[in-house]
């Protein structure tokens, strides 16, 4: 008997694996998950007809491109005294994992979807989809099971899978305000996975925006997933240079880095007008009255942060706001 024994464990150690009567093959397996786009990534390695289990032994591979190493723990409770692993792979995308019962007790029988450990990634990038694999190709790893008192090497099935991160993006068009408040945003998801929630910095909650003054809005998405992404949106004034200002009004350099020039080409309109500059959530910097057409006026932008301004000229004919650039 101690003979018979001493053959069973010499061929299973050895790679035979022996059809064992009620002993499938154990499995092992990650399901394939959606994370979202910053998130960590909680991978658990599970098992189906892990019975009777003495020791065994693999390794999990993935592309350190696309995934990054956080940490392997949560192992389970019934393996946790000799469990070992050996992360010195890590940074080229591999880790060793081995558990040995080195104890007299009954061998370890775990339900199906048991977890044995929980490996952690940071996901580099987005919109992606990676693999996560074991280092023996395709199907074999080392696991031991006792049958009948005699350890013996049984067949294993390895099931890799994949992950996939999930980023919100939105395209916008946007409509600028032609007089007070007639802009407009029309917001579209364009990944994600719907339905999406809207919150914009204003309360509103629908989707797209109207009746907008020129300013800055931001919104927050949240997609069926949880996932969110955050975006900024300025709505200008209409600065096109219309009717009588078209051809004789010169504002000059635009973008500027220190001075802004006003000047009047022809001195056909009123000979006096009036100039306001306003930053971008509305407030007056600079006014003065009362300006002769036929002088340039300079306006000194050095102080003044970098950005978008609006300038409005006002005379007795005409009134336009032009949106202006300090660099």
């Amino acid at each position: 008997m101690d003979a018979l024994r001493f053959l069973f464990i010499f061929l299973s150690l050895f790679g035979y694996s022996f059809g064992l009567t009620g002993q499938p093959s154990v499995a092992y397996f990650f399901l394939d998950q959606t994370v979202c786009e910053n998130d960590t990534v909680r991978w658990p390695l599970q098992v189906r007809d892990f019975i009777n289990v003495r020791n065994f032994q693999s390794s999990v591979r993935w592309n350190p491109e696309t995934l990054v190493f956080q940490s392997l723990d949560e192992i389970h409770p019934q393996l946790a005294s000799n469990f070992l692993i050996n992360t010195d792979s890590v940074n080229t995308g591999g880790v060793g994992y081995f558990w040995l019962d080195n104890s007299s007790g009954e061998p370890v029988v775990l339900a199906d979807s048991s977890v044995l450990f929980v490996l952690k990634f940071m996901p580099i990038g987005v919109g992606l989809t990676t693999e996560i694999n074991f280092g023996e190709v395709p199907t074999l790893t080392e696991t031991v099971v006792e049958n009948n008192g005699v350890p013996m090497q049984v067949t294993s099935i390895q099931v890799p899978g994949l992950i996939t991160t999930n980023e919100i993006t939105a395209a916008a068009e946007i409509e600028p305000a032609t007089s007070g408040n007639n802009g407009q945003i029309n917001l579209t998801p364009t990944t994600g996975q719907a339905p999406f929630m809207f919150l914009w910095n204003t309360g509103a909650m629908t989707e797209d925006l109207d009746n907008l003054s020129a300013d800055n809005y931001r919104v927050t998405i949240t997609d069926a997933l949880g996932c969110t992404g955050s975006f900024a949106y300025v709505v200008d004034m209409n600065t096109a240079i219309e009717n009588e200002f078209s051809n004789t009004l010169s504002i000059t350099p635009n973008p500027t880095h220190d001075y802004l020039s006003i000047h009047f080409m022809e001195n056909t309109l009123n000979s006096i007008y009036q100039y306001k500059l306003y930053d971008l959530q509305g407030s007056l910097i600079f006014q003065k009255n009362n300006i002769h057409t036929h002088l340039t006026q300079t306006i000194d932008l050095q102080n003044q942060s970098p950005g978008l301004y609006f300038l409005e000229i006002k005379t007795k004919r005409n009134n336009q706001i032009f949106k202006i650039i300090k660099n």
